[in-house]
């Protein structure tokens, strides 16, 4: 998450997905484990229960709920002093 309280587009559903599976105090300790950022017990549940609320709202109006779009892997080794490193893609 930013410090301006937008989530990275592969972060959201991941505390989300967590939060619908397992006790939120669980899910806090998981998203941890996976990806070494600390969330609260309070921040997973809000989340959660903020996404599934605009889910309902969608569905309640016939809306069709389309799956995230992930950004596209980039595969590019970074240049050190204009000379690439060996194995890079591109």
């Amino acid at each position: 998450m930013g410090l301006d309280g937008h989530w990275s587009p592969t972060l959201q559903p991941a505390v989300t997905l967590l939060g619908a599976l397992v006790p939120f105090a669980t899910a806090s300790d998981l998203l941890r484990q996976l990806t070494g950022l600390r969330f609260s017990t309070s921040t997973c549940r809000r989340v959660t229960e903020r996404v599934g609320a605009d889910l309902q709202a969608q569905h309640q109006q016939h809306q069709a709920v389309a799956p995230p779009r992930l950004p596209d892997w980039d595969f590019a080794l970074p240049e050190r002093d204009g000379q690439r490193f060996p194995g890079t893609v591109g």
